[in-house]
This record gives C-alpha cells, sequence and structure tokens, in this order.
C-alpha cells in the first residue's frame, strides 16, 4: 500500500465521527473506483467484440451470396458433396505447418470453369484455423488461405493454371 494512502486516510478517520470504519471508507474509495473501472472497461471490450464478429459475420455472408449468385448450374461439373469434399480437402492442405502442395494442385487441377471454382469457393465458406482440434485465429475464405498459405510464384502459377482454362476468377 501507498504510506500517503494510508497516513491520509488515517488522517481522514481521525478527523470524521466514524473511527476505524472512516479509515477504512477512506482506504477503500480508490479500490471501489478502480474496480468500476475495470468493470466498465470489460464490458465495453466485450461488446465491441461482439460488434465486430456480428459484423464480419455479415460480411462473410454477403461475400458468400455474391459468390453463389455467380454461380450458373449448368457449368458446374461436379456434385454438391464434390465440391465439399475438394473443400475439405484444401482445407486439410493448408491447415496447419507446412502446405501440401500436390493436394491444391490436383484440386485446382480438375476445375473446368468459373462456375467450378465459385462452387469450390462456397463449398470451403469461412474456416478457421485448428490446431489440436481447438479454432484459432480469424475466419478466412479460401482467397484469404491461399493468400495466407501459398507464396506469390505459387499463386502465379494457379492463376496462369486457371487462365489456360479460360477460368477468369484470381487469386
Amino acid at each position: 500500500m501507498n504510506p500517503i494512502l494510508i497516513s491520509s486516510a488515517v488522517e481522514a478517520g481521525k478527523n470524521s465521527k466514524g473511527g476505524f470504519s472512516g479509515i477504512i471508507k477512506e482506504i477503500n474509495k480508490p479500490v471501489i473506483i478502480i474496480i468500476v473501472a475495470v468493470i466498465i472497461a470489460v464490458v465495453v471490450f466485450l461488446i465491441v467484440k461482439k460488434i465486430r464478429k456480428a459484423s464480419s459475420e455479415r460480411e462473410n455472408r454477403d461475400y458468400l451470396t455474391g459468390v453463389k449468385g455467380n454461380i450458373d448450374p449448368n457449368e458446374t461439373s461436379f456434385s454438391g458433396p464434390e465440391y465439399r469434399d475438394m473443400a475439405e480437402k484444401l482445407f486439410d492442405a493448408f491447415n496447419g505447418p507446412g502446405t501440401k502442395n500436390d493436394v491444391w494442385k490436383s484440386v485446382f487441377g480438375r476445375m473446368r470453369t468459373n462456375s467450378d471454382v465459385n462452387q469450390l469457393i462456397a463449398a470451403f465458406g469461412f474456416r478457421k484455423a485448428t490446431l489440436l482440434g481447438r479454432e484459432y485465429g480469424k475466419s478466412m475464405s479460401l482467397a484469404e488461405w491461399i493468400e495466407d498459405e501459398l507464396s506469390s510464384s505459387q499463386i502465379n502459377y494457379l492463376n496462369s493454371m486457371l487462365a489456360s482454362k479460360r477460368i477468369t476468377i484470381t487469386f
């Protein structure tokens, strides 16, 4: 405890009619103010965090709605479960230490149309990294995972691979 604070609290206690209880009240006043300030700060932090999460989730939904709007069912080459399986393979290739280059090359090598790539993006959705079964970090789209996991030369290779099939979507 601060000796000045204690001595001023003792003086206040002597001058008050409360005696010892007056000393306790004077010592506790700054502590109570600090506790209230900390509680207010925590509540504000939690509210801001919740607002940011809701905003991010809304942006993610809007992004996926836009992607899905660019899918022509007549131009898709695979079934829904096949796109989900490929999305899962990509996630497994990108998640954790190292990137399994043969996997993403194989998956994107199967894409034939813009609708295929958009369907794959939609199937991938937004995913958080996992470590030992626990999620961490922010939710990222397939494009964000690619940007995070691949080098610029690998991204150029991917975009060239897609362009050679007249796919105009780039990462």
